[in-house]
């Protein structure tokens, strides 16, 4: 079974009351979720309670958490511009996923997500700054 088929790259994941929903859509709904399940977890634990899954070189070669450069992406402090940010992504990112197609807006998202550890990867390795 392919979960991309190619036939239906343009279309829809599903309907919701007559309104088709995107993948864009479900996105900005889970990022909005995280903000609000990082909010809670700060409220119960305090801040170190989301080092867990926080990216930082440090974080990865000191306490061996090689997860978090999957896993920042989860870890939303609460922010006005993330909200904006989440917004724009339901109203904008479905015009580019019907423009560009489901697989390659999923090849870009994976792409975005992953260059950011990449990059401050790259960054503290050459010493240029402690990250």
């Amino acid at each position: 079974m392919n979960w991309l088929p190619e036939s239906q790259d343009h279309l829809p994941l599903t309907w919701w009351k007559q309104q088709p929903i995107y993948l864009a859509a479900i996105l900005a709904v889970g990022a909005v979720a995280s903000m609000v399940l990082t909010a809670l977890l700060i409220a119960a634990f305090g801040s170190k309670a989301i080092e867990v899954g926080m990216f930082s070189v440090n974080n990865v070669i000191e306490h061996f958490r090689l997860w978090t450069p999957l896993t920042y992406i989860l870890i939303n402090p609460p922010s006005l511009w993330f909200l904006l940010t989440a917004f724009l992504l339901w109203r904008f990112g479905e015009s580019v996923e019907r423009h560009l197609g489901r697989r390659i807006f999923v090849k870009l998202v994976l792409l975005l997500v992953l260059v950011q550890p990449v990059l401050l990867s790259l960054v503290a390795l050459t010493g240029l700054r402690d990250v």
